[in-house]
């Protein structure tokens, strides 16, 4: 079943079929609504047959519909040989003609178009054909009343496309780290305009000291300063300093939790000032930082990533406690994140008033993504409702 018929199926040259808006959207709305039309255990292939085998005649032949075309290339990768092998081994437990095609297409389904759905994995047929973006004008979730739902995260006009992300954690990733993971896991390589435009995750200091701005990556041979616009970083060196501070994060991330707290700053600090604020390095050594100073770090992230969704490359925006860029709603888990570590830190005296500041804060710009992704029933949820509750009375 679905609901909201804001949507129509379409072929788009170069990217099969995709799901279209048919009428406007505003940032907010709810854009889909669907029921899955199959459901089994998660990592359980065998359950996947069964529970294929044990729907109508037409809910299969929907539901195989639903199957993309893996370009020949991408059909050689690892993921796709292991997928050919492991639908040799569960067709021998079969018989019937085209047992073999029929298993191959049920798990290429399964990697490709499949959910994470209560536990297990589900297939949704309309919502299947929402192709991906690396910014994407819809999120998605799971958490309300059993069914999927697509959200509009900005605006969307009649006639285009309806996109989600495949990944998790994608403004964290530099172009290079996503198409490579898209590409293993979803046998395609991403031509979106995030991926066709600079890589806000991997930047670097200009060279121009009178400039102070940042050079961002176009590839591996461009790098062009935001500030002063020119293109006069030399690849070798930019890739120079990566790999440095890309040793040194290393060290730190496998033994984080020996590292002293006054290291870690400082190669953090490193990376904001050599690299940029928003460099994907950044990111990660934040997450390391997280289980010494949670509430700290956990912000620092989530006003670093909002930076990057923006092209923002201000070392003073990611230094103050929220950033002064909207808030991103393909950030909400790490803004809830964020807001539980600062509301469980105003719990210490000596701490109270700047937590609950900074939870506040970031409650009163979330709480509204954080209601369609998690459902206003969420424990999480609630407590945040409440705090920017008690803070709306406060302020009267």
């Amino acid at each position: 079943m679905i609901g909201l018929t804001g949507v129509r199926v379409e072929h788009i040259e170069g990217a099969g079929r995709a799901l279209i808006a048919s009428r406007s959207f505003e940032a907010g709305d709810l854009v889909l609504q669907e029921v899955p039309a199959l459901q089994w255990a998660k990592d359980t292939p065998a359950d996947l047959i069964a529970s294929f085998l044990s729907v109508s005649a037409s809910a299969q032949a929907a539901i195989l519909d639903t199957a993309r075309t893996v370009p020949q290339e991408a059909a050689k990768s690892q993921r796709a040989l292991a997928r050919t092998k492991l639908a040799l081994q569960l067709a021998q437990s079969y018989d019937g003609p085209r047992v073999l095609d029929l298993v191959e297409a049920l798990l290429s389904i399964s990697d490709l178009n499949a959910h994470s759905f209560e536990g297990g994995m589900a297939i949704f047929m309309t919502a299947s054909k929402a192709n991906h973006s690396c910014d994407p004008n819809c999120g998605h979730s799971t958490k309300v009343d059993g069914e999927l739902r697509y959200y509009a995260t900005r605006a969307i006009a009649e006639g285009q496309s309806i996109t989600i992300s495949y990944l998790d954690g994608a403004w964290s990733m530099s172009r290079a780290a996503r198409q490579s993971v898209l590409l293993e896991q979803k046998l395609f390589d991403c031509a979106c305009l995030r991926c066709s435009g600079p890589d806000n995750c991997r930047g670097v200091a200009c060279t121009d000291s009178a400039c102070g701005g940042r050079a961002v990556c176009y590839n591996n041979a461009s790098w062009q300063c935001k500030l002063c616009g020119t293109l006069t970083q030399p690849a070798s060196m930019c890739l120079a300093v990566e790999e440095e501070l890309t040793l040194a994060a290393a060290a730190i991330q496998k033994g984080a939790l020996r590292c002293t707290v006054s290291h870690l700053d400082s190669v953090i600090a490193s990376v904001r000032e050599r690299l940029s604020p928003t460099h994907n390095l950044a990111v990660a050594l934040l997450q390391a930082h997280s289980p010494r100073d949670g509430s700290d770090a956990a912000v620092q992230m989530l006003a670093t990533l909002e930076c990057t969704a923006v092209g923002c490359q201000s070392l003073g925006c990611t230094r103050i406690g929220v950033s002064a860029h909207a808030p991103c709603p393909a950030l909400v888990g790490e803004a809830v994140t964020a807001f539980l570590v600062c509301h469980r830190k105003g719990k210490d005296k000596m701490k109270a008033a700047a937590s609950i500041a900074l939870a506040a804060a970031i409650g009163g710009r979330y709480l509204p993504w954080a209601t369609l992704q998690f459902g206003a029933h969420d424990p999480a949820v609630r407590i945040m409702e409440d705090v920017c509750r008690k803070g709306r009375e406060t302020a009267t």
